[in-house]
């Protein structure tokens, strides 16, 4: 009865309090949790073909840009990644390779680095390692592209003359 209270106090859509009031019996007046959430994950996390199919096609539509902050392209991975985990659609293997294959090219001496050091340590290769290692070296190609920006400012700006044709 606790539960189905917490659960009719959370679930605020008229088409979900109506699940709730569709699980009611003789034998559970209130109804009952267990059903609630069957029929809820049932809703909107069906495990059928067509999820596998939906997980697999966004997966291989998102896009990782040079420009683009790694942590961004990662969110939308596990995002995917979280989704999957009910239906059991993407192995950890299959969305390392997604990965893998996602990776701009300037990333790719990243890349090998941190497999080669991974292998070294004994471990395998994971998302998680890759994220990381993609992020570090984004942030020091960033911060040198802003640099530059900087110095190319601040020479568009100079206010003085030249020492040789005084101009």
């Amino acid at each position: 009865d606790h539960v189905m209270a917490e659960l009719t106090l959370a679930l605020k859509t008229a088409c979900v309090k109506h699940l709730i009031y569709k699980v009611r019996s003789d034998e559970f007046p209130g109804g009952k949790a267990l059903v609630v959430m069957e029929k809820l994950r049932d809703k909107y996390e069906p495990d059928n073909e067509m999820t596998k199919v939906d997980l697999k096609r966004e997966l291989n539509g998102i896009v990782m840009k040079i420009s683009e902050d790694p942590s961004e392209f990662f969110e939308k991975v596990s995002k995917i990644e979280n989704r999957s985990h009910g239906s059991h659609v993407l192995s950890a293997n299959n969305i390392l390779a997604a990965v893998l294959e996602k990776v701009p090219e300037e990333y790719n001496s990243t890349l090998a680095t941190v497999q080669v050091m991974i292998k070294k340590n004994g471990k395998k290769l994971t998302v998680d390692d890759i994220e990381e290692a993609l992020t570090a070296q984004w942030r020091v190609m960033s911060s040198k592209k802003s640099e530059g920006e900087e110095n190319e400012l601040s020479l568009n700006n100079f206010g003085g003359s030249c020492f040789y044709c005084h101009e």
